[in-house]
């Protein structure tokens, strides 16, 4: 049996142009939200390496504190390349009469003191300021 003129046949194979757009819009769809994903991913990974970076600059710095400098009330600044600034203050902390410490250091006239450790950054590829901070109490020289 022979089809007619102008008529298609119903069994034929393959995808009409709709179908195939179809198709594309949901491959599109797909790979921008994968991208977005890696986007974030990488975002993060960033973050935590400059965080690290921060973190060991504060580290040092506090390390520094009455090493590489006589351990005072007072305040220091300085920068890092990257775009990394700190700050450095040193506080002296009144010991509570009678405390453990006081006890443990007696007959030594060295003060202590609160040490906190600042680095500021602008975070690379969002620009918002970021901070670590990092503090502890050190027992400066003897008065």
């Amino acid at each position: 049996m022979g089809q007619r003129p102008g008529t298609e046949p119903k069994d034929e194979r393959g995808f009409s142009l709709i179908e195939a757009l179809v198709a594309l819009l949901v491959m599109a769809a797909v790979l921008a939200v994968l991208m977005e994903g890696l986007r974030g991913g990488w975002r993060g990974a960033t973050l935590a390496d400059q965080e690290t970076h921060a973190l060991a600059i504060a580290r040092s710095e506090l390390a520094k504190a009455g090493i590489e400098w006589p351990l005072t009330a007072g305040h220091r600044e300085g920068t890092y390349a990257g775009g990394y600034a700190f700050t450095v203050e040193a506080t002296p902390r009144p010991e509570p009469e009678g405390s453990a410490f006081d006890r443990a250091v007696s007959g030594r006239a060295a003060p202590t003191y609160r040490v906190t450790v600042v680095v500021h950054w602008r975070g690379r590829g969002t620009h918002q300021a970021r901070e670590v901070r990092l503090e502890t109490i050190k027992l400066g020289g003897a008065s």
